[in-house]
């Protein structure tokens, strides 16, 4: 698999989840535009994304993940269900270096 997620390819190896007819407010779509793709993440990573069932970012993701990605530090606040936990976890597995 290549190291980033730069072309789509990827995409025809995940196994797409059924789409998600929940409602879904204002927290959480109330976004800038953002795609995943828009952060550069390794291939592996987006597979995740897409194979949990995670369409586009959610406002706090969008906020969070380029700085963390930067490393920097970041103090957050969301209600609960918007992706805290996802906003968080991307960029820490990201980083991660599993050829040490």
């Amino acid at each position: 698999m290549n190291a980033k997620s730069s072309s789509t390819n990827w995409r025809s190896k995940c196994k797409e989840p059924e789409k998600d007819m929940r409602p879904k407010t204002k927290d959480v779509t109330n976004t800038k535009g953002h795609d995943f793709e828009d952060y550069s993440l390794k291939e592996s990573i987006m597979m995740g994304i897409v194979e949990k069932g995670f369409e586009k970012p959610s406002p706090i993701q969008e906020e969070c993940i380029p700085f963390a990605l930067a490393g920097k530090d970041i103090i957050a606040r969301s209600k609960n269900g918007t992706g805290k936990t996802a906003a968080y976890i991307i960029p820490i597995l990201e980083k991660i270096n599993k050829q040490v």
